[in-house]
């Protein structure tokens, strides 16, 4: 699956975009995240697995963006169901947690249950 060759930085940018805590840059362009939407919804399970392996080993932050495309492009029930959806969601609430930025639903959701089930997600 082919996706933006910038991927990782615009997972990124959208990210700190999407908590508040940059303005939009100059050039940012939110389309090109919401262009990705016939991709994600016509094969979920390749184009997650293609996220997936660019932004894990980028880290944390660029995984927390990956899961913020799950979020707004599919659904928080691939958190349940995919495991690269998981895999960023995990690394990406373990980079927020450890570097004390405030999480979202979803984000808390996955904390909760993790922490319940004893396998912990702090960094």
């Amino acid at each position: 699956m082919k996706l933006p060759h910038d991927i990782v930085e615009l997972v990124t940018t959208y990210i700190r975009v999407e908590m508040h805590e940059i303005g939009p840059p100059p050039g940012y362009d939110p389309r090109r995240i919401y262009n990705m939407y016939a991709q994600a919804t016509a094969n979920s399970a390749e184009f997650l697995a293609a996220v997936a392996a660019a932004v894990l080993p980028a880290g944390g932050e660029a995984a927390r963006g990956g899961a913020r495309l799950v979020w707004e492009l599919l659904s928080v029930d691939h958190f349940d169901t995919d495991r690269n959806a998981r895999a960023m969601l995990i690394a990406g609430v373990r980079w927020a947690r450890a570097t004390r930025r405030p999480l979202v639903p979803y984000e808390m959701t996955a904390a909760f249950t993790e922490d319940r089930m004893g396998q912990g997600i702090e960094g």
